[in-house]
């Protein structure tokens, strides 16, 4: 009989088994999320063993569905169904009026079936690395004083109040900045390393100064054609494509203004 309860931080140490081979550690993560009161992680047992996990990610009416995992021999045994549809129903008696979730090829069919629909898909640009001789002058790093821009451009470019997130990764976060004013933002320590920007001058010159600190990769919304464009003349590859789904209310979001989402747990 699969139960399902809150994920503790002394069930991390029994998930690694979990992981699947092309993912980022997912431990980070569910540390991360257990001890953040804005998300909500659960696992499924039998006999006292993890057989599943999932997490959900409240922003007031808009959340996120992530890291909805099942061991590889408990697939196709309705493990994952259960834990949709616990996150679908936990969110829905939050408040949420969208839920949201970046589905793999192996995840779209269940997700269909619950009502979530496709609203755009993001490109994958394998690792890749850019020379930059100096730091561009209009990069900086973030000020306190910055906050209330960085959140503003967020909630421009996502169309959600995800101020709770964000402020947990602004220590190592750098702005572009002209004329007195930020135009836009990079966050090096959330997830692949998000950048968000008003215009494509400031974006580009993030996403140059992102690869030029090291060998990473870099996922786009396919409406953000000015990064699309930029990763693509300079040599990286397009890897695999994913859905950004959604279920309920759609959400008034600017994808054209994301040069670098933060991965497939947040968008």
């Amino acid at each position: 009989m699969v139960k399902l309860r809150k994920c503790r931080l002394d069930d991390i140490k029994n998930i690694r088994h979990l992981q699947p081979p092309d993912w980022s550690d997912i431990t980070f993560y569910f540390k991360f999320y257990c001890t953040h009161d804005f998300c909500y992680p659960f696992v499924a047992v039998c006999d006292n063993k993890i057989l599943g996990v999932a997490n959900a990610t409240l922003n007031g009416i808009t959340g996120w569905l992530a890291h909805i995992i099942v061991a590889e021999e408990y697939r196709r045994g309705g493990i994952g169904y259960l834990l949709t549809e616990h996150l679908i129903e936990f969110l829905h008696h939050k408040g949420c009026r969208s839920q949201l979730l970046i589905a793999t090829e192996m995840g779209e069919e269940m997700y269909r079936k619950f009502g979530f629909k496709p609203v755009s898909c993001y490109l994958f640009f394998e690792n890749g690395i850019l020379k930059q001789n100096s730091l561009d002058v209009h990069i900086r790093r973030y000020r306190e004083s910055d906050l209330n821009t960085i959140l503003y451009l967020d909630q421009q470019a996502s169309g959600e109040n995800r101020k709770n997130m964000i402020k947990q990764f602004l220590e190592n976060a750098f702005v572009y900045h002209s004329k007195l004013e930020i135009q836009g933002f990079f966050l090096q320590d959330f997830g692949e390393g998000m950048i968000v920007a008003s215009d494509n001058i400031a974006g580009i010159a993030l996403l140059k100064f992102k690869h030029s600190i090291k060998k990473c990769k870099t996922v786009l919304p396919v409406e953000s054609k000015s990064a699309i464009d930029f990763l693509s003349s300079n040599g990286f590859k397009t890897g695999i494509k994913v859905l950004r789904m959604v279920l309920g209310e759609n959400i008034q979001w600017k994808p054209e203004l994301i040069f670098s989402r933060s991965g497939g747990f947040y968008g």
